[in-house]
């Protein structure tokens, strides 16, 4: 399957980069990779905050629907 998406999507990958390219040399597209960036940052401390929720609690843990 992934495949035939990759041979799908071939031809417009140059387009694709072209665009993104002209983007991030704007205001816009540089403020929002910085967002991203932090955002992805953040990831890890939010997952740490997310697994010491799912050891306090069963549901979330999955314990109630196993």
């Amino acid at each position: 399957m992934a495949a035939i998406v990759q041979d799908t999507a071939a031809p417009f990958i140059p387009i694709i980069n072209a665009a993104v390219t002209a983007v991030q040399q704007t205001d816009l597209g540089k403020t929002i990779k910085e967002g991203l960036d932090i955002f992805s940052e953040g990831m890890p401390l939010f997952m740490n905050a997310l697994d010491e929720l799912k050891a306090l609690h069963p549901f979330i843990g999955g314990e109630l629907t196993q």
